[in-house]
């Protein structure tokens, strides 16, 4: 039964989230393209030239994940300490430098603002196409990585998707200032950049955060102390604080209800800090003295003992070697 699971697992896994990503993907690219098409004018069609080499990326990064776990699964004894393929944050990058202008320039170019519910295309479906970002983050995300079921490392890649989604609906829902014909409240024009820039930001911090996931491995391997600091103080510095502050003026400024997420920017903000003081504090990650890696601390001993015994078999090797050598001295000095 078991062998049977495997090959079908082998052959299967994953494909149908595979398919879902690629359709996901190119279903909110043609319609930001219809979007700025049909409120511009045609030439903005040339944004499908766009979809296509993003569509081919994240093509590429999903068939070779798949190739690569598919092995792995048709070798269930072999070790599974490379649970993650670089792949993942190159192609949300990618995603993200071709997706950001199109969501700055249908703000800015105020077709938004503009967008009513008798419209075809309103308000509602805009916000719809645009926060399908967060399932195509948690269908790239699974589709790069093969952690084990209820292991540590399956928990923190649970934990980082829960916290990169809500990120992007987040921002999105900052966004929702902007639809001035049904807010209908005109925001200064710095606050409105302020808005509209950290939102835009937002779409880029999964890259980070995706980078961050490849260096934390099954093994016990993280990320650098430093490294960890920073990834924190971001999604502190350019998310929670900013989306904080500008909740907090449009709720005593503009009148605006207070939003839920405020409360999620204030746990965010604390568990941040929580974050930091782990990185830096006693039980942080340490560093291996051999290799230079950083580990999780009840993970660098058992690392220790598989880095230290091949330096160890060097200095028996070269001590068994002087101990041979000296024994023709002592047999001479014997006799």
């Amino acid at each position: 039964m078991g062998k049977v699971t495997n090959l079908i697992c082998a052959r299967f896994g994953n494909i149908p989230a595979r398919v879902m990503c690629v359709l996901v993907l190119v279903c909110q690219g043609a319609l930001l393209d219809y979007c700025l098409a049909f409120y511009l004018n045609l030439n903005w069609l040339g944004w499908i030239a766009a979809d296509v080499v993003v569509v081919c990326l994240w093509l590429y990064a999903l068939i070779t994940s798949y190739r690569y776990f598919r092995q792995t699964w048709m070798s269930p004894g072999a070790a599974r300490t490379r649970d993650e393929l670089p792949f993942a944050f190159i192609s949300w990058f990618v995603y993200a430098c071709l997706y950001v202008p199109r969501v700055a320039i249908i703000f800015k170019w105020e077709i938004a603002a503009k967008l009513t519910d008798h419209d075809w295309f309103g308000p509602n479906a805009l916000k719809t196409t645009l926060a399908l970002s967060a399932p195509l983050f948690l269908l790239l995300l699974y589709g790069h990585h093969d952690a084990k079921p209820h292991s540590n490392r399956k928990n923190y890649v649970d934990r980082l998707a829960l916290g990169v989604t809500f990120d992007i609906l987040d921002s999105l829902e900052l966004l929702d200032i902007l639809f001035v014909e049904e807010s209908r409240v005109i925001l200064t024009f710095d606050l409105e950049n302020a808005i509209l820039s950290f939102a835009c930001i937002v779409f880029f911090l999964p890259t980070v955060a995706l980078f961050e996931l490849r260096k934390n491995r099954s093994d016990g391997e993280v990320a650098s102390v430093n490294f960890g600091v920073l990834y924190s103080l971001l999604f502190m510095l350019l998310v929670n604080i900013p989306f904080l502050v500008i909740r907090l003026l449009l709720w005593n400024i503009y009148n605006q209800d207070v939003s839920v997420f405020l409360i999620k920017n204030v746990m965010l903000l604390i568990m941040g800090f929580k974050d930091i003081w782990e990185n830096l504090g006693p039980h942080g990650p340490r560093k291996c003295s051999e290799c230079d890696g950083t580990f999780h601390p009840d993970q660098i001993e058992p690392h220790k003992e598989k880095c230290a015994p091949e330096e160890a078999m060097e200095l028996q090797d070269g001590g068994t070697e002087s101990e041979a050598s000296k024994l023709p001295i002592e047999a001479h000095s014997s006799v």
